[in-house]
């Protein structure tokens, strides 16, 4: 492939040109993925063990600080 702006060979692969760094604007076909739902479901039970995993850590924090007092 040749590069629009300057004339220099370049790769299909390439974003840019390597000579004069010009973008290649050869359009790329965008793949779209279907997420199983099982993946679904396991970034849920993720979202919430991570809330909880929060609120210990606040629980902790606070007691910690009434200890203190």
């Amino acid at each position: 492939m040749v590069c629009k702006n300057c004339g220099a060979e370049i790769y299909d692969a390439d974003k840019f040109c390597t000579a004069c760094g010009a973008p290649n604007d050869i359009p790329r076909p965008t793949e779209e993925r279907e997420i199983p739902e099982w993946g679904l479901k396991a970034f849920a039970f993720r979202r919430k063990v991570r809330k909880v995993y929060l609120i210990m850590v606040i629980i902790i924090a606070i007691w910690a600080v009434l200890e203190k007092l």
